[in-house]
């Protein structure tokens, strides 16, 4: 199971504007639709954590995309701040071997489904390794 956490809680004031960036359109949708929508679409991803700045007034309430549940939390003053408080408001459901991807920043602009679906399936390919590799390790350890 992948979960992605979307921190989306800045104001982006370096790149200016009325808006934060992550609602800035791109396309026909906002920047942070387009990320939502491409983490939504990949077959891994369970669900999406976005943390918000504290009523976030042009967040559109999107419960739902793809199919795959969008929750939302109140982010932090850093990033680091809305990381950890979206990785602390995951649900029970995922445990601690799951994989939580967290995604980069609007700096850089938006990630398309190719883009989500090449990381994830490194990912994973990748976590499938290093878990074995730890497995086979503790398992000689106890031999």
């Amino acid at each position: 199971m992948i979960w992605a956490v979307v921190p989306a809680a800045g104001r982006g004031s370096r790149f200016g504007g009325d808006l934060p960036k992550q609602y800035a359109p791109l396309y026909g949708r906002t920047v942070l639709h387009h990320t939502l929508l491409a983490l939504a679409r990949h077959r891994s991803v369970e669900g999406i954590m976005v943390a918000l700045a504290p009523g976030d007034p042009h967040w559109p309430g999107f419960r739902e995309l793809a199919g795959k549940p969008v929750l939302q939390c109140d982010g932090g003053r850093e990033r680091a701040d809305s990381v950890l408080a979206a990785l602390q408001a995951l649900p029970k459901s995922v445990r601690e071997r799951d994989w939580v991807l967290v995604h980069v920043g609007f700096a850089m602009s938006k990630i398309d489904e190719a883009e989500a679906a090449m990381t994830l399936d490194q990912v994973q390919k990748m976590g499938a390794d290093y878990i074995n590799e730890i497995e086979a390790f503790n398992a000689s350890e106890i031999a």
